[in-house]
């Protein structure tokens, strides 16, 4: 079952992997990049219907990719990873059209649920 396509954006190839089996595992179709470029690249290569990304990322950080998606993707949610949580205002949020944050560690269950009522039904 296709439950929607997820665009997961994370330097660390073991949370790429994690986040990769348990989104699969939960019925989303994902697709992973290491960096705002290469998500870039699939955002213009492919449609997705969410993003999770990782704040800290080479190149330009989590809240400018975010930026950068939401203004050609407006309506479609992004949810922030971090460990840096305490670092981030709710104003850089905001700014960014962050839907959502999860502070590492998450709850996996917590991330899959929130996933499923972003989504058309």
């Amino acid at each position: 079952m296709n439950c929607g396509r997820v665009l997961v954006v994370d330097d660390d190839p073991n949370i790429r992997l994690l986040l990769t089996a348990t989104l699969e595992f939960a019925g989303f179709e994902v697709q992973t990049a290491p960096d705002g470029a290469t998500a870039l690249e699939l955002c213009a290569a492919r449609t997705f219907d969410l993003f999770l990304i990782d704040y800290v990322l080479p190149g330009m950080d989590g809240l400018a990719l975010a930026r950068a998606i939401r203004g050609q993707h407006p309506e479609l949610p992004i949810a922030l990873i971090t460990g840096s949580a305490h670092l981030i205002s709710e104003a850089d949020l905001a700014a960014a059209g962050i839907t959502r944050l999860f502070a590492k560690p998450f709850d996996l269950d917590e991330l899959v649920a929130w996933i499923r009522t972003q989504l058309p039904k």
